[in-house]
């Protein structure tokens, strides 16, 4: 065996490992919403089903029926923010949805009827699949194209954090703040994690001087972005510091 084969290859100079600290803020935003999405799309439903049905005297079975379109309109909202990410970037669709789906949260809090149940769960299925399907895995696939496996299994880790935090949490301000209050207090999460997401998610790494991968020697062309990059001499390593 020549030592050429049996000695692992050197790392380009200059390269770094980890996400680095820029990175690890898109992951991190990125479990936060596929948290709230599967708490308020899925997990939820053993929670609010019987809080409505005890709160207004509605027959659990039914509401469990009125859920079901919703996981139709989450397929549509796929389709169509999938398409509009396309255009805008995932910045621009989680700050949309997540100010949309605060407005549906401040509402489903205040529902009467059973029509307004199923509608809510519609409209709340369709808006949360742009910032809970579909920009996370863009995110993740923009600033880690080689590392995306990786990102997208820790960002992902929002799903069962769903079912061992998002429920016994709703369960417990339900019981201790009533519906109505709760989604207030959610409605106001949502906007923050909107504002949140706007000033620190970047539709790509290069916007903020960052390399994708977190690795200087990776380089894309500015013309696949959705917004200017900045050159490579401007490239800064301040929020791309290393973190493994």
């Amino acid at each position: 065996m020549s030592q050429s084969e049996s000695s692992p290859q050197e790392s380009p100079s200059g390269a770094r490992t980890g996400f680095g600290a820029a990175g690890w803020r898109m992951i991190i935003f990125s479990i936060f919403m596929y948290f709230a999405m599967a708490g308020w799309c899925a997990d939820g439903i053993n929670i609010f089903t019987p809080a409505f049905a005890a709160k207004n005297g509605w027959d659990v079975g039914k509401l469990l029926t009125l859920v079901a379109p919703g996981g139709i309109m989450s397929v549509v909202g796929c389709g169509f923010f999938g398409q509009l990410i396309i255009k805008k970037g995932p910045r621009f669709v989680i700050t949309v949805t997540l100010i949309a789906s605060a407005a549906v949260i401040l509402w489903f809090g205040r529902i009467t009827t059973l029509w307004e149940f199923a509608v809510v769960f519609m409209v709340m299925n369709f808006f949360m699949a742009g910032f809970g399907f579909i920009a996370p895995g863009t995110l993740m696939n923009n600033w880690f194209p080689r590392k995306k496996g990786m990102a997208l299994a820790i960002a992902t880790a929002g799903f069962p954090l769903a079912s061992a935090v998002f429920v016994p949490l709703i369960a417990f301000m339900f019981h201790r703040f009533g519906i109505a209050n709760s989604t207030s207090i959610w409605a106001v999460i949502f906007l923050v994690a909107a504002l949140v997401g706007y000033l620190v998610v970047r539709d790509n790494p290069e916007q903020i001087g960052c390399y994708p991968d977190n690795d200087p020697n990776e380089n894309r062309p500015s013309s696949w972005s959705w917004a200017p990059v900045a050159p490579a001499r401007e490239r800064r390593s301040d929020p791309c510091l290393v973190v493994n």
